[in-house]
């Protein structure tokens, strides 16, 4: 018993493209025909502006809601961020108001004293 098989393998038939050749350029640039479709068992995906959306009912409405979910927490992060800003701003302007208020107590603390300086009392 020979441990390799000696028979000839024959050659394999060319593939042909006779379905590409049907193919007319309206055909090729058409949209619908652009749209990627998948089927898996009962499901079936439309590859869409480079995201897989599911066509059934089932899982169609889950996406749907999943999406829904995801827009309004980008809209939330956004808010967030505004509201981050905004918090920085009037951290800033109370750093600000803060600083002038202590050079301005300095300030007249200074002019208090050279008056009292200036002014001394007369000796009978």
């Amino acid at each position: 018993m020979p441990l390799f098989n000696s028979k000839k393998v024959h050659a394999r038939k060319p593939i042909t493209f006779a379905t590409a050749a049907l193919l007319t350029p309206e055909d090729i640039f058409n949209p619908e025909n652009s749209i990627i479709k998948m089927k898996l068992t009962d499901q079936e995906l439309h590859f869409k502006n480079g995201i897989w959306t599911p066509e059934t009912e089932a899982l169609g409405e889950k996406y749907r809601e999943t999406e829904q979910l995801r827009e309004y927490c980008e809209a939330v992060e956004e808010e967030n961020n505004l509201l981050k800003m905004r918090l920085e701003v009037l951290l800033d302007m109370i750093t600000e108001t803060t600083l002038q208020k202590n050079s301005m107590t300095q300030e007249l603390i200074a002019l208090r004293s050279d008056v009292k300086n200036s002014i001394k009392p007369r000796k009978p």
